[in-house]
Parts: structure tokens; C-alpha cells; sequence
């Protein structure tokens, strides 16, 4: 596992040797902590069916709403800006979300106001 540092929050990146798919993992936590249940161990199962996980522990807490949405796009335009050195097909990536991660998730496309920059398509 690598964590990489974006700004003011977090990724862990569970690579593999290989290109392969890549889950984009949002675990939940009701938007005042990100569950750890719905991190390392959601990654470590994708893992084991060749699939590259990635999870983003997006600003929880005293935090003013869209900034979570802010960090999954500055997470997207990562992975597109780095996508060779990270072994990842941007045409083979999918999001997991959970409870506040669904939301998160959901909104990311949805949210009226909200001008996404990465073009990667969940």
C-alpha cells in the first residue's frame, strides 16, 4: 500500500504488479469520519481478484460540503495525470461507495453547481 498526499487529504493506493482494473473505494463514516472497516479491508478483498484498489479519505468533519466532491475529482485527475506510472487503465476504473462514500459518489455526477475537471467516467 502507498499513500499519496493530495492537497489537504489522503489516498491509499493497493497496486499491482500489472495493469489491471481499478476500484476507486469511498468508505463511509456519515461525513465525520471515514470508516476503516470500508477501507483497507474492501481493498485487500479487491486485491485478490486482480483488481487494483484505491482509497480516498476525503475531508470528513468540520469541512463545508462540496469540498469532499472537490478531492474525488482532484483523486480522478491524479490517477489521469499519473496513470502509466500507477499501472492504470483509465477505461478500467469503477467507484465503491459506501453509506457517506455512496452519497459522495452519487453526487459526483449529479450535483448541480459542481464542475467536474477529470474526465474519467466512474
Amino acid at each position: 500500500m502507498n499513500s499519496i498526499k493530495i492537497n489537504q487529504f489522503t489516498i491509499d493506493f493497493y497496486p499491482l504488479d500489472k495493469q489491471a482494473p481499478t476500484a476507486i473505494i469511498l468508505p463511509g463514516g456519515a461525513y465525520l469520519m471515514i470508516s476503516d472497516m470500508e477501507a483497507q479491508p474492501i481493498a485487500l478483498e479487491f486485491l485478490k481478484y486482480d483488481i487494483q484498489a484505491i482509497v480516498v479519505k476525503y475531508s470528513v468533519g468540520n469541512c463545508t460540503y462540496p469540498l469532499p466532491l472537490e478531492e474525488l475529482d482532484e483523486t480522478l485527475c491524479y490517477i489521469e495525470n499519473n496513470a502509466l506510472d500507477m499501472n492504470i487503465d483509465v477505461h478500467q476504473i469503477f467507484g465503491i461507495g459506501f453509506s457517506a462514500g455512496g452519497h459522495l459518489l452519487a453526487n459526483y455526477y449529479t450535483y448541480p453547481y459542481f464542475k467536474r475537471k477529470s474526465k474519467i467516467k466512474l
